[in-house]
């Protein structure tokens, strides 16, 4: 596992849009908002970044990111403007959780 540090958000993007926000986190309601001209105002297709479980900043624009239009897509969308990498679990944790997991360590 490397933990990267991923690229600032694309200028064109619906990441970029929320970061500047200034919140930390919210949840954005798609389907029934609370108001329609926050609906509207995300309709139009924007960039989204997508990363899995690969993350290539070389080539980050064709890779990881996707047109989308939101609220024709998703009924919520959460933001949290900081995250961190994912701390995998020791073999002693996996041996804890047994059934947790399709595969043995």
């Amino acid at each position: 596992m490397k933990v990267m540090q991923v690229r600032p958000s694309h200028i064109d993007s619906y990441e970029h849009l929320f970061h500047d926000v200034k919140a930390d986190n919210f949840l954005l309601p798609l389907r029934n908002p609370i108001q329609d001209i926050t609906r509207k105002k995300l309709l139009e297709k924007r960039l989204q970044r997508a990363i899995g479980t690969t993350y290539d900043p070389e080539d980050e624009l064709k890779k990881h990111y996707f047109y989308a239009s939101l609220p024709r897509q998703f009924d919520e969308y959460i933001w949290f403007d900081e995250t961190r990498a994912v701390k995998p679990l020791s073999r002693e944790e996996v041996k804890c959780a047994p059934g947790t997991f399709l595969f043995n360590m």
